[in-house]
């Protein structure tokens, strides 16, 4: 009789267990947001990220497939991309000496991302603005440059989508970034 009540002791605590699991796996995490957390530290596609108002806008410089190209993505507040049919109008303007630039407009792709193509290589400074729901969303992304005298390309093996100009890990995959020869 003392086993029997030992081992359904047990089966007990193994339940109260594996339910006190399944409370904690579902911890809502939103309120660590007010401390500077969110679920998306890392920027998806491995660029810069800015906000902008209750925006963020990436940037990804693509030096690996097509020299002197910015990538843009638009997102919303809980980190989904807005497609290129939200927005009305995406535009650039490049900053040089303290006086901006023509604005140029940035060509929608993939429905989700928009294009740049820089003109020099040289350090930049540039304003980003999208138009969305009648409001302009903007930020100031600057970038070292991409002359051929800059730092190595660091990129991830199994994401070549992720680039830095220094040694690290992956943000999708935790693996350290290989230098591109």
């Amino acid at each position: 009789m003392k086993r029997v009540n030992t081992v359904a002791s047990l089966v007990v605590l193994c339940l109260t267990m594996l339910s006190a699991t399944a409370i904690f796996a579902q911890h809502d995490h939103s309120s660590h947001e007010s401390m500077g957390h969110t679920q998306m530290d890392a920027p998806p596609h491995g660029g810069v990220m800015k906000n902008a108002g209750k925006y963020r806008i990436e940037m990804v410089v693509d030096l690996l497939l097509i020299q002197d190209r910015l990538n843009f993505y638009l997102y919303k507040g809980n980190m989904k991309a807005l497609a290129g049919k939200d927005v009305t109008n995406a535009s650039i303007a490049f900053i040089n000496d303290g006086a901006a630039s023509s604005k140029t407009a940035l060509e929608s792709r993939g429905g989700n991302h928009f294009v740049a193509q820089l003109k020099d290589t040289e350090p930049f400074r540039a304003t980003v603005e999208f138009d969305v729901k009648g409001k302009t969303i903007s930020t100031v992304f600057e970038h070292k440059g991409l002359g051929h005298g800059n730092a190595s390309v660091y990129t991830c093996s199994m994401h070549p989508d992720i680039q830095s100009d220094a040694p690290g890990q992956c943000p999708k995959c935790g693996m350290f970034l290989e230098k591109v020869e």
